[in-house]
């Protein structure tokens, strides 16, 4: 046993190491041997490679450049966040920054003070517009899409052209006309929104969101007034789900003008059959103009246009819409006096007289189709009428007939623009003055220019009243100074 008297340690070297006890063999608790750590080997350089020559060098610069355009590294894939040098990016068409930034900015949920701050108000302003220029009935995204995309590509010799029905080719064309004149910044950057398909859906999921607002303040306009404007006796059809062919009043007005003789047969009948759909029905389709459109004193059962859009109810509600309720004089005493309000809405518009056209007139004519019927909430369809294709046939009608367009317009404008009343007197009329002249004229002309001799006279008498008055003063002296000496 060592002199230390502890069994199993050895001195070696002055280190100690442990040794298992003699006794320590038989025990199963015994703790194992630590390992000794392995002695520490000092690292070799590695062997030199020979230094590769020019030659090899630019042959590798070569392979390694024709694999990186084989298989793109995942830095420069498009979806990386860090550009590519190599990879090109066209440049967009030359824009307005402040309009494209407005259009970006574009959000149809937005408050007032959310639009002003982003400096799009005006836009929104412009986009509420809209429906009064082209109508209730737009597809902006369809109008946008294609309209752009076919923009300057039109031919003289397009079969849908030459077809003159109001179809997509039509709708597209003429309402992308519109809105390339209505809504600011549009004409001027058709080549950047060419290339931004995303920037154009924003646009018309814009426009689509502000004209549906329109569209519905409109028809509620209409519909509050339209008992008034109608001249209605029964206190019945104030309710408006008492309209529409549930009432003879209201169903006469929306029964095809070439149906009123039917109707007027048995207007109870009529309305039953309509209302309940029964086959044997008469049809009032959308192809089939409703009565209220017409003035009935000028149509003629041979030739649908004389009277079409002319009748007192769609003027007066045309007027109320775009010239205010002061302008009716039945729906501003029905509000016991000048209504309160916004200003006209053609106040807005640019130029009056061109915004008079058959789309507004069209889109009047729904408005008022709406009033009449007995659906609470707003819809393309009722009944046997569809609103879209009832637009599709009067455009058509306008399509036609360019003369019919213009003199329907030239109609409204004398009616509801104030300036269009004022028209000049004849020139040949006997007015008071006009008699007088004739009674006073003669030989003698007078003379523009003064008389010298009457003038001299003047100056004459002028100077003798100075002299006497003169005279006159130096008497009135020398006879205080005779007082003065006495």
């Amino acid at each position: 046993m060592p002199s230390n008297g502890f069994p199993g340690l050895v001195r070696v070297n002055g280190r100690k190491r442990i040794y298992t006890a003699a006794f320590d063999g038989s025990s199963s608790s015994s703790p194992s041997p630590t390992p000794s750590p392995p002695p520490a080997v000092r690292s070799q350089p590695p062997p030199s490679k020979p230094k590769p020559s020019k030659s090899s060098r630019e042959k590798g610069k070569k392979k390694k450049r024709s694999k990186e355009t084989v298989r793109q590294s995942p830095e420069n894939s498009p979806s990386s966040p860090e550009p590519n040098e190599d990879v090109h990016i066209p440049d967009m068409p030359q824009h307005n920054p402040h309009v494209i930034r407005a259009y970006k900015a574009l959000d149809h949920r937005a408050k007032l003070i959310t639009r002003l701050g982003a400096s799009y108000e005006h836009l929104y302003q412009a986009a509420r517009m809209l429906p009064r220029y082209l109508g209730a009935f737009v597809d902006y995204d369809t109008v946008l899409t294609k309209g752009l995309a076919r923009y300057g590509s039109y031919r003289q010799d397009d079969p849908d052209r030459d077809r003159l029905i109001f179809n997509e080719y039509w709708e597209v064309r003429t309402y992308f006309h519109l809105l390339k004149q209505h809504f600011p910044g549009l004409e001027d950057h058709i080549e950047y929104l060419r290339e931004d398909a995303d920037l154009v859906g924003q646009l018309a999921q814009f426009m689509t969101s502000s004209a549906r607002k329109t569209r519905s303040d409109d028809a509620g306009r209409i519909r509050e007034y339209i008992y008034e404007i109608a001249g209605w006796d029964d206190v019945v059809l104030k309710k408006k789900e008492s309209r529409g062919f549930n009432h003879v009043v209201t169903g006469r007005l929306l029964c095809p003008v070439d149906q009123l003789d039917a109707f007027d047969c048995n207007p109870q009948g009529y309305c039953r059959a309509i209302r309940d759909q029964h086959n044997e029905r008469h049809w009032a389709t959308a192809d089939d103009w409703p009565a209220f459109l017409y003035d009935m004193s000028e149509h003629t059962p041979d030739d649908v246009m004389p009277g079409l859009l002319q009748s007192k109810l769609l003027l007066k509600c045309y007027k109320l819409i775009f010239t205010g309720p002061a302008s009716v004089p039945v729906a501003s005493s029905a509000t016991g006096g000048k209504p309160k309000g916004k200003p006209p809405v053609i106040r807005n518009m640019e130029d009056a007289a061109e915004s008079i056209n058959v789309h507004a007139m069209i889109y009047i004519a729904c408005l008022v189709r709406h009033a009449l019927n007995a659906q609470s909430e707003w819809a393309e369809e009722d009944l046997d009428f569809h609103c879209g294709d009832f637009v599709r046939s009067i455009l058509t009608l306008a399509l036609r007939n360019i003369n019919w367009q213009e003199d329907i317009s030239e109609w409204y404008r004398d009616r509801v623009l104030r300036h269009s009343r004022k028209r000049a007197p004849p020139a040949n009329r006997q007015t008071m003055y006009s008699k007088m002249l004739n009674q006073t004229s003669g030989d003698i002309q007078p003379s523009c220019e003064p008389d010298e001799d009457l003038e001299a006279e003047v100056e004459d008498e002028q100077g003798s009243d100075a002299e006497d008055q003169q005279h006159g003063e130096q008497e009135d002296v020398d006879a205080e100074g005779e007082q003065d000496d006495e």
